[in-house]
């Protein structure tokens, strides 16, 4: 949210976007937070690249309340293959698993492992502002 409102600040986004990177964190705002972050994205004033672990159920937590993720999503698998994801595949059930799954994903060895092996090779393909204009 702060970097929300940072992008905001003209004087801050005149000439390059503010970017934001969050490490599995839940959804923020809804349907109509939605619609202006994503103007503020097409307008060039915000950049926000989401790591999520494939099984992580906090990214999805609150979808059944309505909230919705922002941004792009960047989905780490567990041995490598991450993937940049366009739409947000969130589902109940997803969450769900992901409580069951997620135990092992989440000891800071494994989120160490994770980040090496998927980051490093993901974004030296692509950098972030490829991805939003490649949309």
């Amino acid at each position: 949210i702060f970097a929300y409102y940072t992008s905001l600040d003209t004087d801050i986004t005149a000439r390059k976007p503010l970017v934001c990177y969050t490490f599995g964190a839940p959804p923020v705002g809804k349907k109509n937070f939605a619609k202006v972050f994503r103007r503020l994205e097409d307008d060039g004033k915000i950049r926000l690249a989401r790591f999520y672990n494939a099984n992580d159920p906090v990214p999805n937590c609150l979808k059944v309340h309505g909230y919705i993720q922002n941004g792009q999503g960047i989905e780490m698998r567990s041995g490598g293959n991450a993937k940049f994801v366009v739409e947000d595949q969130s589902t109940c059930s997803r969450f769900v698993m992901g409580i069951y799954r997620s135990m092992k994903e989440h000891s800071p060895k494994a989120n160490q492992r994770n980040m090496q092996i998927n980051c490093s090779h993901l974004l030296s393909e692509r950098s972030l502002e490829e991805v939003y204009c490649s949309q």
